[in-house]
């Protein structure tokens, strides 16, 4: 469904500029409250196909483990390759859905932020396919630095994700590829790495105390398993999809967070002023007449001559 402009509010600041750590934050917030539903959907769908496959693995699992207790025949290789196969599918699926869904909260944050006409579901979903083998590639690749830095002593792997946090929208914003993601992310990132640092920190720990919280209010109030005990099977798959759905509320505000820290660091790198010199913005006034671009959020000319978006080519008309 598109996302229409906020005509109430006239005076808006600029999505381009600086930001203390708490502000991008709060900021996130207000954004995904402008358009929860827009924001939401992506992710709610993938709680519900991953609840689903979670709990029946799990049912597997657990019925795998009674045969073993009960002495019934098991071939131990064909487990292994089965539980191998599964694992490498599961992996391949959290990789695209996760690419997807953020690529699509990445392209509806500047216009949302903006007050102005964001793309639609569709028209994002379209946006990130052209774009999707870069961001699945970069995001493998993140992850072995992940999992290589970490395992020397985390501080080197603490470097990898502060350096590298951005590769997702610099694919989707500014058509990097799979590999110049990363040194744009870099490069944005270059002499602000604590200040970066600093917002990951704490929006992982909004965000997990926001998950442990309504975790623990859905789990109170709803009568549900959330852990397979081998009776109500029906009853463990429900638990499972509303802890999944529940989590799903939440983690939208990861890629918006990132998205706006990205706005922070290129406006530091554009903008940045003399070391005591306060930064300074005149508000915009946005016409509630105008039309924007869907693709890149620029006013469209009104120009009966005019059909394409002057800024990106975008057919309008």
């Amino acid at each position: 469904m598109p996302i229409q402009p906020d005509t109430s509010i006239m005076t808006t600041w600029p999505i381009e500029r600086p930001r203390g750590i708490t502000e991008i934050v709060s900021e996130a917030f207000n954004i995904y409250g402008k358009a929860f539903i827009n924001f939401w959907i992506p992710f709610l769908i993938i709680g519900i196909v991953f609840g689903f496959i979670n709990s029946f693995l799990n049912i597997a699992f657990y019925e795998l483990l009674e045969d073993i207790a009960t002495g019934n025949s098991i071939d131990f290789g064909e487990m292994v390759i089965n539980l191998f196969i599964s694992s490498f599918i599961l992996i391949g699926l959290a990789f695209i859905s996760d690419a997807i869904a953020t690529g699509m909260i990445v392209t509806m944050v500047k216009p949302v932020a903006s007050n102005q006409l964001a793309p639609t579901l569709s028209e994002a979903f379209q946006r990130v396919m052209r774009v999707l083998p870069r961001l699945i590639l970069a995001s493998f690749l993140f992850g072995l630095l992940l999992v290589a830095g970490f395992i020397f002593l985390i501080i080197p792997g603490l470097i990898f994700l502060t350096w590298f946090y951005l590769i997702s929208v610099c694919i989707v914003l500014e058509d990097e590829s799979a590999t110049g993601s990363f040194t744009r992310s870099r490069s944005l990132v270059q002499g602000d790495g604590w200040h970066t640092f600093g917002v990951i920190f704490f929006s992982f720990i909004v965000i997990l105390i926001f998950q442990v919280v309504l975790g623990l209010f859905v789990g109170i109030i709803i009568p549900f398993d959330t852990f397979y005990n081998g009776r109500d099977q029906i009853s463990y798959i429900l638990g499972t999809l509303i802890l999944f759905i529940t989590d799903s509320l939440i983690t939208p505000l990861g890629g918006i967070i990132t998205t706006l820290l990205y706005f922070d660091l290129k406006a530091r790198k554009e903008q940045k002023p003399l070391r005591g010199e306060p930064y300074t913005y005149t508000p915009t006034l946005s016409p509630p007449s105008a039309k924007f671009c869907s693709n890149c959020g620029a006013t469209l000319p009104t120009d009966p001559t005019h059909s394409h978006c002057t800024e990106c080519g975008t057919k309008f008309r």
